[in-house]
């Protein structure tokens, strides 16, 4: 099985934000020897393709939702008509769930304890595994702005705290043929039978401890006045490594 890859895209950022910045200070005409301070808080959420390849089995498309507390510092400018460079940091508590969906069709044989030999086939219709992360997220990012205008590029350093996971099984079949007696036996007790309770599980799966994500940014700061700003942007985030190891 490949790593496990996560390439995460908004729909939507938006945040309400506060800065310190110099008197009468505008995008386009802004003090060319202060640097501004920012701090900001908002929300985001958008949708989850995992291209983790798995057999008989596809990924629906997901979704992801965080709370973000940024800072961010932008440095002085040696001209008034230059962008602002600036680092940008901070936390988020995000929430990130997607569902795999597949089936099973396999066949083997084995033998009884008296040597017979028995032929199975088992199958599933349907079997959907949602697995899910709550995660902390810490961008250490370059910032760009001008005029409104704000890029955010750089990595993301993400730590799942909890990876809870549910399963349903649909229509399970195990059929058993004796081949020496021509004998087939469906759902049998003495073959095998899978219970009501066994057709659903939850737990915690597997997830990895650490991930860094290559994260690009782009949106506007709207100018509320008196030092206060609200911005709206997309984001895409791609998964470059992690820690995921599968059992094998």
């Amino acid at each position: 099985m490949k790593k496990l890859i996560f390439l995460i895209i908004a729909a939507l950022t938006c945040t309400a934000q506060v800065g310190a910045k110099p008197k009468n200070w505008s995008m386009s005409s802004g003090s060319k020897t202060k640097g501004i301070h920012q701090l900001s808080a908002g929300v985001r959420a958008g949708i989850v393709s995992n291209t983790t390849s798995t057999e008989n089995s596809t990924w629906n498309i997901g979704y992801q939702t965080a709370l973000d507390l940024q800072y961010a510092y932008y440095f002085k400018r040696s001209n008034a008509r230059n962008p602002y460079l600036g680092i940008l940091s901070g936390v988020s508590v995000g929430y990130i769930s997607n569902t795999l969906n597949g089936s099973i069709n396999d066949a083997y044989s084995t033998q009884d304890a008296a040597g017979d030999q028995i032929d199975y086939t088992i199958t599933a219709a349907q079997i959907n595994t949602t697995t899910s992360q709550v995660q902390l997220q810490v961008p250490v990012q370059f910032s760009l702005l001008y005029d409104g205008l704000f890029v955010n590029v750089g990595p993301k350093f993400t730590i799942p705290v909890h990876a809870p996971y549910t399963q349903q099984i649909e229509d399970v079949n195990i059929q058993a043929y004796y081949a020496p007696y021509g004998v087939t036996l469906n759902n049998q007790v003495i073959t095998g039978k899978v219970s009501d309770e066994q057709l659903y599980s939850q737990g915690t799966w597997q997830a990895p401890t650490f991930m860094l994500d290559i994260s690009l940014e782009i949106g506007y700061d709207f100018n509320l006045g008196s030092g206060h700003l609200l911005g709206v942007g997309a984001y895409i985030d791609y998964n470059v490594y992690n820690n995921f190891t599968p059992n094998t």
